[in-house]
């Protein structure tokens, strides 16, 4: 077992005990279509869990990253 407080997801991944994680943080490339899609779908899925708050964060053109949900 580990006892990680935060987990980190690439390409899709997910994991059965993400809510037994302080943070997850699902990173994935923007430029790909397929990814976006992917997180899209993601995002939707685990907007309906209870008890979950939700954030995301894009880069901007000059590469700072700011909150877009």
């Amino acid at each position: 077992p580990i006892a990680a407080e935060f987990l980190f997801l690439l390409h899709g991944a997910e994991r059965e005990d993400m809510a037994s994680f302080e943070r997850v943080f699902n990173l994935f490339d923007g430029r790909s279509e397929a990814q976006v899609a992917q997180a899209r779908t993601q995002w939707q899925a685990w907007r309906d869990v209870e008890g979950l708050e939700m954030r995301y964060f894009a880069q901007d053109d000059d590469g700072k990253w700011q909150q877009r949900a």
